[in-house]
């Protein structure tokens, strides 16, 4: 990302440097809202848990091994929890941090759409999900955003 003279990398460095600049406080819940431990944990639950996950799997898939493989089995097993974990949060709430839209859903967005073509995985075990993915991406915002970042890829939404 670039902003006048500065180049940013890293995607979690992009998100809060872009809101913490111009979001004029929105995107982001502060330490006083019941809601900020949830908002902490999502936020980072997306590269911190859930994408080396299926990072891993895409790693492992590449070098055939055979589907009993334990190592294979293991992470796997992993990946799954990981999404049974969001499942779970998404049934009791709309949003990542509750009611709210925030960085954490930006954050979780291309984990659960576009790193699924590098890495598939079956959203549809998880109708929470598939649900959030729904209401995320009727949103105008993610329509543009996804348009100007990868013009003409489908969207995978379940």
């Amino acid at each position: 990302m670039t902003d006048g003279d500065l180049v940013l990398a890293e995607s979690g460095a992009i998100v809060d440097y872009i809101v913490a600049k111009y979001g004029n406080g929105r995107l982001v819940l502060g330490p006083n809202d019941p809601a900020f431990p949830q908002f902490l944990y999502w936020l980072h639950f997306a590269n911190g848990t859930l994408q080396p996950g299926m990072g891993r799997m895409m790693i492992l898939n590449r070098l055939d091994l055979a589907k009993d493989n334990p190592t294979l089995l293991a992470m796997k097993g992993r990946l799954d929890r990981s999404y049974d974990l969001l499942d779970a949060r998404l049934r009791d709430a709309e949003y990542l941090a509750g009611n709210a839209f925030t960085t954490a859903d930006i954050m979780m967005g291309f984990s659960l759409t576009t790193m699924r073509y590098f890495q598939p995985y079956d959203v549809q075990r998880c109708p929470n999900v598939v649900k959030y993915l729904g209401r995320i991406s009727a949103r105008p915002a993610y329509r543009r955003a996804m348009e100007k970042g990868d013009p003409g890829t489908a969207l995978l939404l379940g």
